[in-house]
């Protein structure tokens, strides 16, 4: 929850930032989606929140100076890539997202 209002927070200050929630706990499909990135990146997700901003990932929980330093260096990155966006449009399962917008 503090990652999430955090994020909340930092909205209106960085209009560049585009924010997809896919919950797991109260979704029938997303945990479906999860093993999905999962197998996809070769990864093994144990826990949330787990922060994609690009190609990058990040484990380490809630830290506001590393999360703000992440997100500018994505993009200042000229190379930026998102890598979860390909996942999702070649996905067959009935995703659940939200997105977080600026007010």
């Amino acid at each position: 929850i503090k990652t999430l209002d955090y994020l909340k927070t930092i909205l209106d200050d960085y209009d560049y930032l585009d924010i997809e929630l896919f919950e797991l706990w109260h979704s029938s499909t997303n945990p479906e989606f999860l093993q999905e990135v999962e197998k996809e990146l070769n990864l093994e997700i144990g826990y949330v929140p787990f922060i994609f901003i690009g190609a990058d990932y990040h484990t380490y929980g809630f830290n506001e100076e590393k999360l703000l330093s992440a997100i500018t260096s994505a993009h200042e990155d000229p190379n930026y890539k998102d890598i979860i966006k390909p996942i999702l449009a070649k996905t067959k399962v009935q995703v659940e997202q939200k997105t977080l917008k600026n007010n």
